[in-house]
């Protein structure tokens, strides 16, 4: 995914044709969400609110953000947690905390 000033601009692999068309309008594109697991005790799984805190996950969620704050009316809102060992943000690779098992 690539995030630039706050919107959803692209996706790429075998499912950012999917994404794309779910997120079908600019206020479905804003970025709701950003967040980098760092619970060592959480685990990644069926229940979303843990697993966005677990180490070696990154977090975004897309659309609607007023039940916690924001401002953006969009048709819903999208969470996704992916596993991952770096991101990168403004053009730096950054490695991110990782489960204890895997250190």
């Amino acid at each position: 995914l690539t995030v630039s000033g706050g919107y959803l601009a692209a996706a790429r692999g075998s499912r950012a044709a999917e994404v794309l068309a779910l997120l079908d309008g600019p206020a479905e594109r804003v970025l709701a969400e950003f967040g980098i697991g760092t619970n060592a005790l959480a685990r990644t799984g069926p229940l979303t609110l843990e697993a966005e805190k677990a180490c070696g996950t990154v977090h975004f969620a897309f659309g609607d953000n007023r039940s916690f704050g924001g401002s953006n009316a969009a048709s819903g809102h999208w969470d996704a947690v992916l596993r991952c060992d770096w991101i990168e943000m403004d053009g730096q690779r950054r490695e991110l905390p990782r489960p204890e098992t895997e250190r």
